[in-house]
């Protein structure tokens, strides 16, 4: 008992449904997963959709350690998917997360980035 003072040491509770008086609940932000769908414009797969926000894909770019440049990640494309995507060259993905702000598209380039359902 160190009588309320702050010693910087951690401690885990085994016992479940304790109700202590003592001590600090730590805790951890949930970590969203990315993937990339595998095949070009392809719709996000079952319990996953599309990273639709610029803050977001850019979260998911430093998450998949994928690049996102502060120049040229961000425009409006017409051949390429809506909201977040991988850049492709040749048909195959480049490793630079782009997010294409166009609201009518007629996609045929780039990977859907997508995030678990909420």
């Amino acid at each position: 008992d160190h009588r309320g003072i702050a010693t910087g040491t951690l401690y885990y509770n085994k016992k479940v449904g304790s109700k202590g008086k003592k001590g600090y609940a730590v805790c951890v932000e949930a970590l969203l997963s990315y993937t990339i769908e595998s095949a070009r414009v392809l719709p996000c797969g079952k319990g996953s959709e599309p990273v639709t926000t610029i803050e977001e894909c850019r979260k998911a770019a430093s998450a998949l350690g994928k690049r996102w440049s502060s120049t040229g990640s961000v425009s409006e494309w017409e051949d390429q998917v809506k909201g977040c995507f991988e850049g492709e060259v040749g048909g195959a993905p480049n490793g630079i997360l782009h997010f294409n702000k166009k609201a009518q598209v007629t996609p045929q380039h780039g990977f859907l980035v997508c995030t678990q359902a909420k």
